[in-house]
């Protein structure tokens, strides 16, 4: 039996133009398969080829950025492990594994302030604020920053997202 659960979100999300370098004028498409269909996070040019992802859970002895959309339902968008600093997003329905280009400002481990991505079709760049007293063993909150994306195409958003820089602390 199956059943589908249809979620309809508002949302009070502006798009809108990321200040990207003019580097990052020749963004390279990667074609993969999708892995299994997923809502996505809005209905416009941008926010309508990328979904939420699942729960995340990290080993013993790692550490993870986790971000969400800084919306009502607060979906996860973004997760970046501590050991190689790549990072998961869900583009036009695939998991997706982004490779950092730059990063600036250390936080903690290998997260940064301000990192850039490259994924299938798009780029990414984020740019945090986390706490000013931190505590690894607490984990390090992000009180705010913005997560931009550009696709291939040329259309761009600027999402704004809070999170967390956690650790899974071995027994």
């Amino acid at each position: 039996m199956r059943g589908i659960i249809v979620v309809v979100v508002a949302s009070t999300l502006l798009s809108a133009c990321s200040s990207f370098t003019d580097e990052d004028t020749s963004i390279q498409s990667v074609d993969a398969p999708p892995l299994k269909q997923h809502l996505p996070l809005g209905d416009d040019e941008v926010l309508s080829r990328f979904s939420a992802l699942p729960a995340r859970s990290l080993a013993d002895g790692t550490c993870g950025l986790f971000l969400w959309l800084k919306r009502d339902d607060a979906p996860l968008l973004f997760f970046q492990r501590s050991d190689t600093g790549s990072a998961d997003m869900i583009f036009d329905g695939s998991e997706r594994t982004l490779e950092r280009r730059t990063a600036e400002n250390a936080i903690a481990f290998n997260f940064f302030e301000d990192q850039a991505f490259d994924g299938p079709h798009y780029r990414v760049k984020v740019k945090i604020e986390p706490e000013t007293v931190r505590s690894i063993r607490q984990g390090i909150k992000i009180e705010s920053g913005t997560l931009g994306i550009r696709l291939a195409d040329g259309w761009s958003a600027s999402l704004p997202v809070g999170g967390v820089i956690g650790c899974q602390h071995p027994g």
